[in-house]
């Protein structure tokens, strides 16, 4: 072997592990910030900034990546070659978990507060205490936001979103809407027979977001009207997650 070609290996073991090393702190970079955020060890910002380096790092392993698995295949560098085509499969661990993500916060609108009464939003109590130090207040609308405005954004985007009429009588749809809730996994806070409410929370697994949800059930002739609100503590966009919440809850009631 010359020494030419033991030149051009030393080279390629330098930049194979480079590669390795960079995906591999993208993918702690994926994985620590939201988790981080979720146990009070970063920030809000800084995770969500962590994410997307994680993401950009994963793009250009990926493409730099594949440019160097055919240099290193052509210059005989079998080991580098292999080394790098792994780094350029962790590199697209980021991409496919965040890309998704970002592509649904754009087909949606930047709303956080989902209900199906518009005109008449069931109302928070019992999880009122919990949302003290929220970013998001617990009324329909903000300073931002109009009640109006936030009523036409969610009508145009999810127009399956109304009350549901149920042929139950109160006590038993009250009943059946906090099993619903605790069979999605959400922590239950109250449940009112008298004021026909159910209020409990949802939180994420990553980040630990907490969406507060309130169920309120009317009587009617028929049985009962059944109105469901859901509504982000934090954050401008929920990525869809409180109208994906609340048509569940209407499925499996």
């Amino acid at each position: 072997m010359t020494e030419h070609s033991l030149t051009n290996q030393a080279e390629g073991r330098w930049w194979s592990k480079l590669f390795i090393v960079s995906a591999l702190v993208a993918l702690l970079c994926l994985v620590t910030a939201p988790l981080g955020h979720k146990y009070g060890f970063v920030e809000l910002l800084p995770a969500f900034g962590s994410l997307i380096v994680s993401l950009l790092a994963g793009a250009v392993i990926v493409i730099v990546g594949t440019v160097m698995i055919v240099v290193a295949h052509n210059k005989g560098l079998l080991r580098d070659r292999n080394l790098t085509a792994l780094a350029v499969v962790l590199g697209c661990i980021p991409i496919v978990v965040m890309l998704p993500q970002m592509l649904a916060g754009r087909s949606v609108p930047p709303i956080h507060d989902i209900t199906t009464d518009v005109s008449d939003p069931p109302l928070f109590q019992a999880v009122l205490p919990l949302r003290a130090d929220a970013g998001n207040p617990p009324g329909y609308g903000s300073k931002q936001q109009s009640a109006e405005e936030l009523a036409a954004l969610q009508q145009a985007a999810y127009p399956a979103v109304t009350s549901l009429e149920t042929s139950l009588p109160m006590p038993q749809a009250v009943a059946r809407a906090a099993e619903v809730l605790g069979a999605q996994g959400l922590e239950l806070v109250d449940v009112s027979d008298d004021d026909g409410r159910v209020e409990a929370t949802a939180t994420t697994f990553w980040f630990g977001f907490k969406d507060d949800v309130v169920v309120r059930v009317r009587a009617n002739r028929a049985g009962s009207t059944i109105d469901v609100r859901s509504k982000s503590r934090v954050g401008q966009s929920d990525l869809g997650a409180n109208a994906a919440r609340v048509i569940r809850f209407l499925e499996d009631f």
